[in-house]
């Protein structure tokens, strides 16, 4: 074949090429960022009304949050069991002997995953 019918083919491999390494890198290597990166991932409400404990998607309260907080102040969410607006996130005890649902202590020097019955900290503890 003569030179000068293969430099066209030659640039035509390589634009097709490129075009398909882009196209892969974008469809695959994607990662999601942001909060809903943390979709999939449960977290613990507990009512300050009706005391209801249950679990939630960590996006959906984030993005809760993100959409009515007005202060610096934690906004509460609707109630799944009584629908008023006092549902806050909350802590299950890991320690086996207890397993109690609590909300997180505010401030202060204490660590906010601290159990308020048997005064077990996992932060505190380093255990994951």
């Amino acid at each position: 074949m003569e030179d000068s019918k293969k430099k066209p083919i030659m640039i035509g491999v390589i634009v097709v090429s490129l075009v398909i390494a882009g196209a892969i890198f974008f469809t695959s290597g994607r990662k999601k960022s942001g909060i809903e990166s943390l979709r999939g991932n449960p977290i613990w409400m507990k009512c300050k009304k009706c005391k209801a404990e249950y679990e939630i998607d960590q996006a959906d309260y984030l993005t809760f949050i993100r959409d009515n907080q007005v202060s610096t102040n934690v906004p509460g969410m609707p109630c799944e069991k009584c629908e008023v607006e006092k549902a806050y996130e909350a802590y299950k005890c890991p320690n086996s002997t207890c397993g109690k649902i609590f909300r997180a202590k505010g401030g202060g020097t204490d660590f906010k995953d601290r159990c308020p019955y048997c005064k077990f900290s996992q932060r505190e503890s380093g255990v994951r």
